[in-house]
């Protein structure tokens, strides 16, 4: 309910921890990422989560990892 609240490139560091289904994770990703900045930061959260390998990814096809740790990491959106 909230994405429409928000204007595509408005935000400059998107915390994801929510739903770890592929399906719902991508989807986060998808929506939210949009409402993204250029060089803006998303951190990611459960990263050693198996359910998360595809939105992982998804995420490292379209930003550049800053740093990971052993459980979240950190991306820049290009």
């Amino acid at each position: 309910q909230a994405i429409p609240q928000f204007e595509d490139a408005s935000i400059g560091v998107l915390h994801v921890d929510g739903n770890h289904t592929p399906e719902v994770s991508r989807r986060y990703i998808t929506q939210w990422g949009a409402k993204l900045k250029p060089g803006g930061y998303l951190i990611m959260d459960d990263t050693d989560w198996p359910s998360q390998a595809e939105t992982l990814k998804l995420i490292e096809s379209e930003y550049q990892l800053v740093k990971a740790f052993p459980s979240w990491a950190v991306y820049r959106k290009g």
